[in-house]
């Protein structure tokens, strides 16, 4: 048992070591590879995707308070207004 908790914390060592900046890379990388085609239907000139209500943390800073609005604060960051109205309702 020892040795698995000692795995997990070189495990959480080594993630520390990580620049931000290789999440921002990889979601640029991620976005421009999807949206590369182009070929996809849009709705109100917008892509169209789901979401399954999961909760995305952002930095709760000035600036991104100011482009997304906020709702609530919560843990480090905070809930979202919603930036566009549910479909139906425009």
């Amino acid at each position: 048992m020892k040795e698995k908790a000692k795995k997990n914390a070189n495990f959480s060592e080594a993630r520390q070591k990580l620049l931000p900046d290789a999440f921002t890379l990889l979601n640029d990388e991620l976005t421009r590879a999807y949206y590369e085609d182009g070929d996809f239907k849009t709705y109100l000139g917008f892509r169209l995707l789901a979401m399954n209500g999961s909760i995305i943390e952002l930095p709760n800073t000035q600036e991104t308070q100011k482009e997304y609005g906020i709702r609530r604060l919560i843990k480090s960051g905070f809930e979202l207004q919603e930036p566009f109205p549910p479909i139906g309702t425009a």
